[in-house]
């Protein structure tokens, strides 16, 4: 064989090394097409919102939660509240001055306590819960929950429906109200 020809045969035998480069490489560059999961994602760029879903992951208990519903949430509760960052961040504090105690005994010495701020939790609540703000009546017609700051004949703002928080544990079994899973009268038909 000349200098000038090619030769097809391999010199050297497969690499293993070599073969998991190639493969980790392939592997990153895969992963790098797939959508990171929203807690990943890098946080937003407005620090009230993330304080406010910060609060609001620890009030529902839950780990993850929607943050446009949140968006949604913290603007209809600013706007009928005139104090409601300043009274969430009380209420952040209080919890976290209050963090040893029991989550079930924390809200009965915040009613006895800060009543103010155990308002503002209810409110706080029922938004994500509800999937509404403000308007919570009780048996006499009164609305509790209400701050100081909102305006009693205000009605209530709608942030969600079928997201609202207290649709998850039936989710799997039980149509939301007003959402019809077949025909109108489908319920009538005798099972096959």
């Amino acid at each position: 064989m000349s200098h000038n020809e090619i030769s097809t045969a391999p010199t050297d035998p497969p690499s293993p090394r070599r073969r998991r480069i190639l493969l980790g490489t392939g592997a990153l560059l895969a992963l790098s097409a797939v959508p990171l999961p929203k807690a990943w994602a890098a946080p937003s760029e407005d620090p009230i919102l993330d304080d406010f879903l910060s609060l609001s992951r620890y009030l529902t208990g839950r780990s993850e939660l929607d943050p446009e519903l949140g968006r949604r949430v913290l603007t209809a509760l600013s706007s009928r509240i005139a104090d409601f960052i300043d009274g969430a961040r009380a209420l952040a504090r209080y919890i976290q001055d209050h963090r040893e105690t029991p989550a079930d005994e924390l809200s009965s010495l915040m009613a006895e306590q800060e009543p103010r701020l155990a308002a503002l939790t209810q409110q706080i609540l029922s938004g994500w819960y509800l999937g509404q703000v403000g308007g919570i009546a009780s048996n006499g017609g009164e609305r509790e929950g209400r701050s100081s700051a909102e305006s009693v004949d205000s009605p209530a703002v709608v942030v969600a429906y079928e997201h609202a928080l207290m649709f998850d544990p039936v989710r799997d079994v039980l149509t939301i109200p007003s959402y019809c899973r077949d025909l109108p009268g489908y319920w009538a038909q005798r099972p096959a």
